[in-house]
């Protein structure tokens, strides 16, 4: 079976802490029970309408959430000192190289759903999308906690899609200097999250820090209030 990528956006109706994604705690159905995508010239992929005006809405706001997600920022400026980050019943030591890989959808059974991983991206047996056919999600922090001094922890939003299914997911959680919109701020109680474009009418929202669906336990997100 054919497998499509999509990097970025589902339809923007999502009201968890996983905004954006449309039925973000699980697979929905494409209508027409076609690919979401044509394929381009070249292999190259090419978005429905749809997808590219909602990906000119996330370039309309970018500017605005890129200065809200500083404050994000800010809260973790005096640095990190977590060494251990949480993966399902376990702990990988991110000092040591170590990396958690979530299996959210259980494609790789009977591999356990989160395992601790070392190596690269290409080296380190966990099924992303950065590497080719993958659904899994490799986490290198949890929260500000996890990152340098002026990093943010974020998610980069990814859509996989099997068929006629598509499943929202993270591919990576990484310490970035910035996170902005459409990928998420991982938080922690401390977090001043950013603001989030309303999703009907325009303007902006506070976000707020509350619980993922799309990763382990303990993982919190900026997400809309």
């Amino acid at each position: 079976m054919a497998v499509v990528y999509l990097a970025g956006l589902a339809a923007a109706c999502s009201s968890s802490g996983d905004l954006l994604f449309s039925g973000a705690g699980g697979p929905s159905t494409l209508s027409g029970g076609g690919s979401a995508q044509a394929q381009g010239a070249g292999g190259a992929s090419v978005a429905s309408s749809s997808q590219q005006a909602a990906s000119s809405q996330a370039s309309s706001v970018q500017a605005v959430t890129s200065v809200a997600a500083s404050t994000a920022v800010s809260s973790a400026a005096s640095g990190g000192n977590d060494k251990l980050i949480d993966c399902g019943e376990m702990t990988c030591d991110i000092t040591a190289g170590q990396a958690c890989c979530y299996d959210k959808y259980g494609f790789y059974k009977p591999q356990p759903q989160t395992k601790c991983v070392t190596g690269d991206i290409y080296n380190d047996n966990c099924e992303t999308m950065q590497t080719g056919w993958g659904a899994a999600t490799r986490i290198e922090c949890e929260g500000p906690a996890s990152c340098g001094s002026g990093e943010v922890c974020c998610a980069r939003r990814k859509t996989f899609f099997d068929g006629n299914q598509q499943y929202p997911l993270y591919d990576q959680l990484t310490c970035q200097k910035s996170c902005n919109y459409p990928d998420i701020v991982v938080c922690d109680a401390n977090t001043t999250c950013p603001m989030l474009p309303k999703q009907q009418g325009g303007g902006f929202v506070q976000g707020v820090c509350q619980q993922s669906s799309l990763l382990p336990k303990k993982y919190l997100v900026c997400g809309y209030p």
